[in-house]
């Protein structure tokens, strides 16, 4: 069954979790994309009631069926997966932002394998960051594409991510690799900046338009619903000029990077507004961004440092016992310099200079001996 109303995909799932019978009209029916028997497909004039009974048995599934890469190669493109199960044999580290429906949405490439092939999977958005190299997947809700020849997966917003034991046969040494070009590590301050904030609705996946975030509840303006403001989770890009010894460049921080960013320094507060997230990023603080083939990666605060960890970096480590022993003799006790109104003067040692006092003078003036 397919639905192209989002808004009725709840009261679907809905059916589904009670076990409803029900009972479907206005619908059309296709040959399935999977090349056996037929598709429902549902739009939004379709209607669906529950039924008490039912005049015929069934069965459910015990399972969703996999396919394997090899068969999922040899599918027509824009075919549905139900479920396809893999290692990951590369994630790539950079994410791509492309525009839809007015607006920006990120995607991520990795890579599957099992014992008949390997298969690029394309992610998107809240799937971005999900699997981990070397970790084997049970990906349910994908369809086939075409790019350049190649076949490749794409998620939905359906699509579920399941972690599952390792496959039978495949060696433990990953051979996989592919180039994506060499990653390039810049230190500077954001001079000027642009944030754009998007939230949709968790429930009909509609993009929001005017969504007070200081309220406590926002209505969806497509399915009406009134859900709390921290329901629409936001989608956040951001246009900066990075100035540093490099000279000045134009970079874009996509949605996974700024996340990852606000998640690690406690900030998340901040993409409650554009102009906040904004003012944080223009406060003199020194960034140090990771950019793969001019694609930020990684984003990242410099910690501030002392002017004496700059310039006695091994100072902090030095123990506290350490530091209060010092052995004093007799004959090598000698004071080199005083601070005199910011001038450093010379000063000759005494010639007959007793032990003791010098001891005192040393912890006295905090001379360095």
């Amino acid at each position: 069954m397919v639905i192209f109303a989002p808004d009725k995909h709840i009261s679907f799932k809905q059916a589904e979790k009670n076990k409803s019978p029900v009972k479907l009209t206005k619908i059309s029916k296709r040959v399935s994309s999977e090349g056996q028997g037929f598709d429902v497909q549902c739009g939004r004039l379709t209607e669906m009631s529950v039924v008490d009974r039912l005049s015929f048995g069934f069965k459910a599934p015990s399972q969703i069926p996999s396919r394997s890469v090899g068969e999922v190669k040899r599918m027509a493109p824009k075919q549905q997966v139900c479920a396809v199960i893999g290692r990951v044999v590369h994630v790539s580290q950079s994410t791509e932002t492309v525009e839809f429906q007015g607006a920006s949405i990120e995607t991520q490439s990795c890579y599957l394998e099992d014992n008949t092939g390997t298969i690029k999977l394309q992610l998107w958005e809240s799937l971005i960051g999900k699997v981990a190299f070397g970790c084997t997947y049970k990906i349910t809700n994908v369809s086939t594409r075409v790019f350049a020849g190649s076949m490749y997966l794409t998620t939905s917003r359906q699509t579920e991510v399941e972690e599952v034991a390792p496959l039978v046969g495949l060696s433990e040494n990953i051979q996989f690799t592919i180039d994506e070009g060499e990653v390039i590590v810049l230190e500077g301050s954001v001079t000027s900046v642009e944030v754009a904030i998007s939230r949709r609705c968790v429930r009909c996946q509609a993009w929001q338009q005017d969504v007070d975030t200081r309220g406590q509840f926002h209505r969806c303006f497509r399915c009406k619903r009134l859900q709390y403001v921290k329901a629409y989770q936001p989608t956040v890009n951001a246009s900066v000029t990075f100035v540093g010894d490099f000279g000045d460049r134009e970079l874009t921080l996509p949605n996974s990077v700024i996340k990852r960013y606000v998640e690690r320094e406690n900030l998340s507060d901040l993409l409650n507004d554009a102009q906040d997230f904004e003012e944080h990023l223009m406060m003199n603080i020194v960034f140090k961004m990771s950019l793969q083939r001019d694609v930020v990666i990684c984003m990242e605060k410099v910690p501030e440092r002392s002017t004496v960890q700059c310039m006695h970096p091994d100072t902090g480590q030095m123990e506290g016992s350490d530091a209060e022993l010092i052995a004093v003799e007799s004959g090598d006790v000698e004071v080199v310099a005083v601070r005199v109104e910011g001038e450093v003067a010379e000063e000759e040692p005494e010639e007959s200079l007793d032990v003791e006092d010098t001891v005192d003078d040393v912890e006295t003036r905090e001379a360095v001996v």
